[in-house]
């Protein structure tokens, strides 16, 4: 018989390369902070459906429901989900940055309307998660072993 040991976590700050010259000073986000993230972003995502919630607290456009199908409203509301989820974790783990920058290209902090506008753009929003979800990925890939 052999015993395993279990995945080392690592949840130290370090940088890492979102692509097209922006980088993060991050740490992975932990399982617990992921929960709170994601009540925070279902909160949201309630005030936006009953018309109290203000999007642009998060650097996102007013959108509107309007009249499509239900798996139109599906789909955009998961892609909000998405994009608030990785903003409230950002807000959390990311302590600095690089490449990203204002109209005139001056260096602006990090901020929770500075996350959503730059996770508009989905190859930054992957990138992010999968640099910030790396723990829950390994401990979930643990349980299942």
């Amino acid at each position: 018989m052999i015993r395993l040991n279990k995945t080392r976590l690592d949840l130290k700050e370090g940088s890492k390369d979102l692509g097209r010259g922006v980088s993060l000073i991050m740490r992975p986000v932990s399982a617990v902070e992921h929960a709170a993230a994601k009540e925070r972003a279902s909160d949201m995502v309630s005030h936006f459906l009953d018309g109290s919630g203000a999007l642009s607290l998060v650097g996102l456009p007013e959108i509107s429901v309007g009249n499509g199908s239900n798996e139109d409203h599906r789909y955009m509301l998961n892609g909000l989900s998405r994009i608030l989820i990785a903003v409230y974790v950002a807000e959390m783990v990311v302590s600095g940055w690089e490449g990203v920058g204002d109209e005139d290209g001056k260096p602006i902090d990090p901020s929770l309307s500075a996350f959503g506008m730059l996770f508009q753009d989905t190859g930054f929003l992957a990138n992010f998660e999968s640099h910030a979800y790396v723990s829950i990925f390994l401990e979930a890939r643990e349980g299942e072993q």
